[in-house]
């Protein structure tokens, strides 16, 4: 078996977008949207509209939360290259 360690830094990006798609469903479940037939992380560019028609229960749609780009930075928005990982994320 090959474990495969995550740094720190990937620990908290990946929090951070678990945080936002637990708001996003709750914000789509709460503000009139209804309850979705699915809503989460999903991974890539391009999402998967499966569960965009009609699901059971009068459920509907999906809501999704996707990583579009992640860089350091020391002046905001200008990429900076950073082999210690001592700055900031955006």
């Amino acid at each position: 078996m090959t474990i495969i360690e995550v740094p720190p830094v990937t620990q908290n990006v990946i929090a951070a977008l678990a945080d936002l798609a637990d708001c996003v469903c709750n914000e789509l479940a709460n503000s009139g949207g209804g309850e979705t037939c699915w809503c989460g992380l999903y991974p890539g560019a391009l999402v998967s509209w499966d569960y965009c028609g009609e699901c059971n229960g009068g459920r509907c749609g999906m809501g999704y939360v996707r990583l579009a780009e992640v860089f350091p930075y020391s002046v905001f928005p200008q990429q900076e290259l950073d082999l210690r990982a001592t700055y900031p994320l955006a």
